[in-house]
């Protein structure tokens, strides 16, 4: 997306309202988010997290129509993960906010990082003792 149309969309959120920008950001949801300005993601739900087996929930703050324009918490009851190893066409950055989180036969605690770019193999997940971690997720056009 080049840099006026994200400039308007932020634009016409503050001006005029989410709901405004919203509707703009539908006649392109493959690249896009909603604008927001500061809120509590308290109030917003937690949902079972698609590709993950029981007791992979994300709360959805941005994005979502397109899993690879999005940003969400993503929180791991004890014991739960997904066996599988993936790799996907889209960026993606994680930081551990609590708990350990398990990646690739590795451990990692709370304050770690990852960014990875789209095609990288990565996985098995699993949180032992349960963990949150905040991730976006978005696509770089040439």
């Amino acid at each position: 997306m080049d840099p006026t149309r994200r400039g308007f969309l932020a634009t016409a959120a503050t001006t005029f309202g989410a709901a405004a920008a919203s509707s703009l950001v539908q006649a392109e949801p493959q690249t896009t988010k909603e604008a927001h300005e500061f809120f509590d993601p308290a109030d917003l739900p937690w949902h079972p997290a698609p590709g993950f087996g029981s007791g992979v929930w994300e709360r959805i703050v941005s994005g979502g129509r397109d899993e690879g324009v999005t940003t969400r918490f993503l929180r791991f009851d004890p014991g739960s993960g997904k066996d599988a190893v993936v790799t996907h066409d889209f960026w993606e950055e994680i930081y551990v906010v609590s708990g350990t989180f398990e990646c690739g036969g590795r451990t990692y605690k709370e304050g770690c990082v990852a960014v990875r770019p789209p095609g990288m193999p990565h996985g098995p997940f699993h949180s032992a003792g349960g963990c949150l971690n905040f991730e976006v997720r978005y696509r770089v056009s040439r």
